[in-house]
């Protein structure tokens, strides 16, 4: 495929169809602005928001018939996924074109991580969507508010909560004999609210490398998810959230970490992930709210290759966080807040330092002046392995004409190497220094009756990136520059929702003027939904650009495929769904090695109140 002439049309595409919106304008329906919370840590809603942010609602999520976290987040602008195969499989998210561990992961606004593996990030790949009540996605540096891991922006997961006596269920089969089921109950009283969810997923795979193992690289998962929330008093709200996964995963090509024999295959990892959370929210006076928040979040990784045991990875990620909200007069909110986070590894046990602690103070300044919007933050850290630092950000939103807007952000960023990192016996170098980032960027948005859209465009550069040469960490000699630019449109054209995003980041190495490894520097989605009556369907187109090689992998070419999805209404609390991705059977890669799956059905039957209605 020639992938240059393939985005060009498609962009063109997008651009004609959004210009055919107006004369239907009339018939748009008024939509609900969304609540966020991850771009200044406050509720506010999506067009109050002047930073980058994209907004994942349950609807987003069931309508895509998505299983997976990465399955939802590959389709949004900015986002660039590289995976190791199919379902389970290792996954790599670059945000802006910088990678999983300049990332930040966030559950219900608590970090969570991995720090005995390579870049420190979680493993996404095995967060069920079925737990998830909706992502908030923040593109740009936001270490001002929340610290390290966030040069390449925020991704926040926010998990169900409670409703008012709900039961639900679905059951689902698919290609390579994939196997879903999900249920839910929940309640709430005067005062207490409950939820619980379990869901579990088996799947046989398909051959995802290409080598000469040609076994099926099969996939299995059981999730539980929890909520209570409990209203102590008129002023007092305490909650409890818990998200937790194990199961396991195949693959091939692995190697004995003992005597370095292999290449293996019929390899396994059986994995665990837990995230517990405790909150507190008070209404000190009617301008001032306090919260705490404790939480713990666990990963462990047991490793066998023809069912013996070869390694395991146990780490922890512990995070107390203090925030005061106080309201000054009816246009102004200032945030004052300390963080406090600890990682630990477990095992492998032959780390030089297992542990690392790490407190900060933050505050931000929000003022809403007729139509001018300015966000000012500043967090000074202390790292008990780097020492001071300190990182800064503005906002700056203005209506330029009615239903236009100029925004522009400046923000810098600080990132800590990881445990792994500086202390592997293998390939670690306790001589890393921490990477820093300053990053301006500058965009249009607008709201006309139609619909709404978006452009932005921005310059990261990053001193001291970590990367891995000549087998260990270092860091980079001369600094990463990377420019991008950003499109959304969000439009209804006769009777069709349709969403469009284009992303164009180009990561480089001014030291060497080479691209940084497995980036597909452009993207494009278009997607079209319509409902006729109690049906409702769609698709999407998903295209992709080629991707540069590294050191241990050659580039791989770019790609485009259509996806289908449908929905049936039974009855008032049934409906029937459908999905149909990479409907072509186009082979592809978006890792040097590794088969993204071909084309793949699924078939669910969900039972939900009220969801006909």
């Amino acid at each position: 495929m020639n992938e240059r002439p393939l985005l060009a049309r498609l962009t063109a595409a997008a651009c004609c169809c959004i210009s055919l919106v107006a004369p239907a304008a009339d018939d748009t329906p008024t939509a609900v602005t969304p609540v966020v919370v991850t771009a200044t840590r406050t509720a506010q809603t999506a067009d109050e928001t002047v930073a980058p942010v994209t907004v994942i609602t349950r609807d987003d999520i069931r309508e895509s018939g998505a299983t997976t976290l990465p399955d939802v987040l590959a389709a949004q602008p900015g986002v660039d996924l590289s995976q190791s195969g199919g379902f389970g499989k290792n996954t790599t998210l670059n945000l802006r074109g910088l990678g999983s561990g300049k990332v930040l992961f966030l559950v219900n606004g608590m970090r969570i991580g991995d720090a005995a593996s390579v870049d420190g990030a979680p493993s996404i790949q095995h967060i069920p969507t079925s737990q998830i009540e909706r992502i908030e996605i923040v593109r740009g540096p936001r270490s001002a508010l929340y610290g390290s891991e966030a040069l390449g922006g925020v991704v926040n997961i926010i998990t169900r909560k409670a409703d008012s006596g709900r039961v639900e269920a679905s059951v689902g089969y698919g290609t390579y004999s994939s196997k879903r089921a999900d249920a839910s109950v929940s309640g709430r009283s005067d005062r207490l609210g409950y939820r619980l969810g379990v869901s579990g997923f088996d799947t046989e795979g398909y051959d995802t490398r290409d080598d000469q193992f040609t076994d099926d690289d099969g996939y299995d998962n059981t999730s539980v998810s929890g909520r209570v929330d409990f209203a102590a008093t008129d002023r007092l709200e305490l909650s409890l959230d818990l998200l937790a996964d194990q199961g396991t995963t195949e693959y091939d090509n692995c190697f004995d970490t003992t005597t370095f024999a292999g290449p293996f295959g019929d390899c396994s990892t059986d994995f665990k992930q837990r995230t517990l959370a405790l909150g507190g929210d008070y209404r000190v006076t009617a301008s001032w709210d306090t919260s705490l928040r404790v939480s713990r979040n666990r990963e462990e990784r047991r490793n066998f290759h023809q069912d013996a045991f070869n390694n395991e990875f146990d780490s922890s990620t512990t995070t107390l966080s203090w925030q005061n909200d106080i309201q000054i007069g009816t246009a102004q909110l200032l945030t004052l807040g300390v963080d406090g986070n600890r990682d630990a590894v477990d095992q492998p046990d032959n780390f030089a330092d297992d542990d690392r602690s790490r407190t900060a103070v933050f505050g931000q300044w929000q003022g809403h002046f007729g139509d001018q919007d300015l966000v000012v933050g500043l967090r000074g850290i202390d790292d008990d392995q780097f020492g001071g630092a300190t990182v800064g950000s503005v906002d700056y939103g203005i209506g330029i004409v009615d239903g236009l807007r100029l925004l522009a952000s400046a923000g810098t960023a600080f990132k800590a190497p990881t445990l792994f990192q500086l202390y592997s016996p293998q390939y670690g170098n306790d001589r890393l220094d921490p990477e820093t980032s300053k990053s301006i960027e500058l965009g249009l948005a607008g709201d006309p009756q139609w619909g709404s859209w978006s452009v932005r465009s921005y310059r990261s550069r990053v001193e001291d990136l970590i990367d891995f040469v000549n087998s260990t960490y270092t860091n980079v000699s001369e600094e990463v520059e990377v420019n991008g630019l950003e499109f959304e449109a969000n439009a209804r054209i006769r009777d069709w929702d349709t969403a469009a995003n284009y992303s164009w980041s180009e990561p480089v190495d001014t030291g060497t003027g080479n691209v940084l490894a497995n980036r597909a520097e452009r993207s494009f989605r278009l997607s079209m939904d319509r409902a006729f009556g109690p049906l409702r369907a769609g698709g999407s187109i998903e295209a992709q650009s080629d991707r540069t090689g590294g050191q241990f992998s050659d580039p791989v070419g770019g790609y485009g495929v259509l996806n289908l999805h449908a929905s049936y209404r039974l009855g008032r609390d049934w409906r029937l769904r459908a999905t149909m991705d990479n409907v072509f059977d186009k082979q592809y890669q978006t890792n040097d090695l590794y088969f993204a799956p071909g084309r793949t059905t699924f078939l669910h039957l969900e039972y939900s109140p009220g969801v006909g209605t």
